[in-house]
């Protein structure tokens, strides 16, 4: 069982997220970063916000049933 703060006794996504964890990225380059239950993120260059899950890639194959509910709010930089 997971949330989207993940489970860091079960191993870390590119050693700094825990697995099964909400995490995301601006555009296909951008750095990837917890989300998390609550974050607050200021992206460093336009891009489309991508949001996933955290896990070793070998676990692509299993099935994870749950689903994680998003509200995304975007302020406008100045």
């Amino acid at each position: 069982v997971s949330g989207p703060d993940g489970i860091p006794q079960n191993g870390m996504y590119i050693g700094k997220i825990p697995m099964g964890a909400l995490a995301g990225r601006s555009g296909d380059s951008g750095e990837e970063l917890l989300v998390g239950s609550k974050s607050t993120i200021v992206a460093k260059k336009a891009g489309v916000l991508q949001l996933g899950f955290a896990m070793q890639q070998n676990w692509s194959n299993y099935q994870f049933p749950g689903e994680y509910k998003v509200k995304v709010r975007v302020v406008p930089a100045d």
